[in-house]
């Protein structure tokens, strides 16, 4: 993601481009997880995040998207777009990747405890397992 931002963003030296796709990344991720709320502003908070900064920190780049798509006049700089674009990796780690660690863990522990016959299984590692 960060390296199409990127690349539009140094072929056409699009800053408002690049904050486009910040703002449609957001949006992809919010509708994505099929938040509530009824703009994207709710859909943030709403957003299962570990750290309540990264909900802040979301409605700032969704900000800076708005300002920068839309005629309010307001410009920012090519190191405030940047700042965003190290952001939104580390939220998105932080939502898809640590499911996915937490299941691949889940399956394990479930292979290694149905080695152990002595030990009662729960419906729920069984299910894990599988």
């Amino acid at each position: 993601m960060r390296r199409s931002i990127d690349e539009q963003r140094k072929s056409v030296g699009a800053l408002v481009g690049a904050s486009s796709c910040l703002r449609k990344c957001i949006y992809a991720v919010c509708d994505d997880l099929k938040l509530e709320g009824t703009d994207y502003k709710e859909k943030i908070v709403n957003l299962p995040v570990t750290k309540m900064q990264y909900k802040e920190l979301l409605k700032q780049v969704k900000f800076l998207g708005d300002n920068m798509t839309k005629p309010s006049g307001i410009v920012y700089s090519k190191e405030e777009i940047d700042i965003s674009l190290e952001v939104l990796p580390i939220v998105l780690d932080d939502l898809y990747s640590t499911d996915e660690r937490i299941s691949s863990a889940e399956k394990l522990l479930a292979k290694i405890r149905s080695k152990n016959p002595k030990e009662k299984k729960s419906p729920e590692i069984v299910q894990a397992a599988q």
